[in-house]
């Protein structure tokens, strides 16, 4: 009797639960099929998208899955009738909710707004305190462009709430459609804290109206309210106008992050000398040790950059200052830096390789980091290479290649290097035993057209016609070579501008144009850069059309000319889909078309 029992409720729950089976069993089939008539339905192929539909809902009745998708379907071919039998069919399987949502787009775009009120208003009062109906309702009202309908069902919701930030996102982009951009502002604050930060930025940025009413708008909303984060952007957007002054003391006064934010920002813009006064505010303003040892190195290199390298030599000095009497609370890659820095200053600018080597040996002291070694080494090399020490410089390569987890583009670079130090030394049998084994090796590198170039270069030089008789062409690019390494821009061009008015041979101008080029990129001169590049590129006629190319959009972009840097970029794709620098180019663009 027992068992009896037991198998008969077994049934029961059997056949309760067996279409949930079924319906589960035949998941990824409906996905499927119901994918495959929506891309149909893209391509236009409407009469298979809907004998798709129709089968898949013969095949598995009153399945809500497919309901959707063949009503959506109906709506969008505006047959209302199909539609309307549909849902009369599906009415006792289908959740009332979903019926009515149904019902109110197909009134709207039966142009029947009055019915469509209607079915909103009774499913509404059926819920009245289930806010995500409100939702439901005022995105198709959205979609069909019901604006103000749809901003009333949010305002509704909103009260309901009582909380003045629901629906901000949603109220804010109804707003920016309806061009009613003050409003839109207002919404995209009212959601604003740490986490949205960013993204309110970007919506602000991009709403298609000035600065000044940005600015504006956010100035009445501080009267309302001292939020930091209106401040803030409020500053940002001071930046943005070109207001440097009234975006300083924003900023200043939003405290010691704030203004990094604020010196980081100018830095980017090229705006050195506004980031020098910010970092020195921060050291004015802060007792702390490591932020003031962060802003003396931020300011340094700010200097550097700008080619005062006096201002640059005494603030690198004061970190080590700050080091001598701190040791134990400094970061060794700052002391490394200003090390480094300051035997840069003194080997290119003060022409004093041997204090060059000293603040190198010193730096060389904290360089635990291979990465710190290498690059210490490299310009310990350069020291060498100052004063014609071929030797020395030759062997701090040959001991750098003797390290066996050499990065490979660092093992390339130092062949490269060491390849041009035979040069230097005329010690052309190793360099081109050097090249031939590079040739085999290093098909990859980025160097090997210019190793090869060069070595053309050097052999033909012989032949090269020059109109004045008493330079050694040889000579000249070899001392031109070196001066981009260890001399500074004066005299580097000085030798290339006698070069270049005594030799007319193409192959050595377009070689030594584009090292010039770089060289100016290099010193952040992109005016100069950019129009040897744009001379070159009109040439249309040699190896590194490509790189030309590449290197134009690059100078516009240091220039903050983006339009001409995206039209370079984009054209750059259209000639070199495949290059060597496109995967780079597409992340430029991507960065530029945000």
């Amino acid at each position: 009797m027992k068992n009896k029992i037991f198998l008969f409720i077994f049934i029961i729950v059997y056949l309760a639960i067996s279409p949930k089976l079924y319906s589960y069993k035949d998941k990824d089939f409906i996905r499927i099929k119901l994918n495959q008539a929506r891309n149909f339905e893209r391509q236009k192929k409407f009469s298979i998208a809907e004998t798709m539909y129709q089968e898949l809902n013969s095949q598995f009745p009153h399945n809500q899955q497919v309901i959707q998708n063949l009503s959506s379907f109906y709506l969008n071919q505006k047959n209302f009738e199909k539609l309307q039998t549909l849902l009369d069919k599906e009415t006792n399987y289908l959740s009332q909710e979903f019926i009515s949502l149904i019902r109110i787009e197909m009134y709207i775009k039966m142009n029947s707004l009055n019915n469509a009120e209607k079915e909103a208003s009774n499913l509404i009062n059926k819920n009245k305190k289930n806010l995500n109906i409100y939702h439901k309702i005022a995105s198709i009202y959205r979609k069909n462009s019901l604006f103000d309908e749809a901003l009333d069902l949010y305002e509704t919701a909103r009260k309901l709430s009582k909380n003045p930030k629901l629906y901000a996102l949603e109220m804010a982009m109804l707003y920016q459609y309806q061009m009613n951009f003050q409003m839109a502002i207002d919404e995209y604050l009212n959601m604003l804290d740490k986490n949205s930060y960013n993204h309110i930025k970007y919506r602000l940025e991009k709403l298609n109206i000035s600065n000044e009413v940005i600015i504006d708008a956010l100035n009445q909303r501080l009267h309302i309210t001292k939020n930091i984060l209106i401040k803030s952007l409020l500053g940002e957007f001071l930046l943005r106008d070109k207001d440097y002054d009234q975006a300083f003391d924003i900023f200043k006064d939003l405290g010691e992050d704030a203004l990094i934010k604020f010196a980081e920002i100018c830095e980017k813009q090229g705006l050195f000398s506004l980031s020098i006064k910010s970092y020195e505010t921060i050291i004015q303003k802060t007792s702390n040790l490591i932020l003031q040892l962060l802003a003396y190195n931020k300011i340094g290199d700010l200097y550097y950059k700008l080619h005062e390298y006096d201002s640059a030599y005494n603030t690198y000095k004061k970190i080590i200052d700050l080091y001598s009497n701190n040791k134990g609370n400094i970061s060794y890659d700052i002391l490394i830096n200003a090390l480094s820095n300051l035997s840069k200053i003194e080997l290119f600018q003060n022409n004093s390789p041997e204090n060059a080597r000293e603040y190198i040996k010193e730096a060389q002291k904290f360089a635990f980091h291979p990465k710190y070694s290498t690059n210490l080494s490299i310009l310990l090399a350069d020291s060498y290479l100052y004063d014609n020490h071929y030797a020395d410089a030759i062997a701090i390569y040959e001991n750098i290649l003797n390290n066996p987890k050499l990065d490979f583009s660092i093992y390339s670079l130092i062949k490269y290097k060491l390849y041009l130090t035979y040069i230097y030394s005329q010690e052309f049998n190793e360099s081109d035993s050097l090249l031939e084994d590079y040739m085999l090796h290093n098909e990859e590198s980025i160097y090997l057209n210019d190793m090869i170039t060069l070595n053309k270069l050097l052999s033909i030089s012989k032949n090269v016609s020059i109109s004045n008789d008493s330079i050694n062409i040889e000579n000249e690019v070899i001392n031109f070579l070196k001066s981009i390494i260890i001399s500074n821009i004066t005299e580097t061009e000085l030798i290339y501008e006698h070069i270049i008015s005594s030799c007319s041979d193409s192959i050595f101008t377009i070689y030594l144009k584009t090292k010039m080029a770089d060289y100016y990129f290099d010193n952040l001169q992109y005016y100069k850069s950019l129009n040897i590049f744009l001379e070159l590129a009109n040439k249309n006629n040699s190896i590194y059309n490509d790189y030309f190319e590449k290197r134009i959009g690059d100078c516009y972009y240091n220039l903050e000319n983006y339009e001409l840097a995206i039209e370079n970029y984009k054209r750059y794709l259209i000639d070199f889909p495949n290059g060597s620098y496109a995967p780079e180019v597409r992340n430029r663009l991507k960065e530029l078309q945000v």
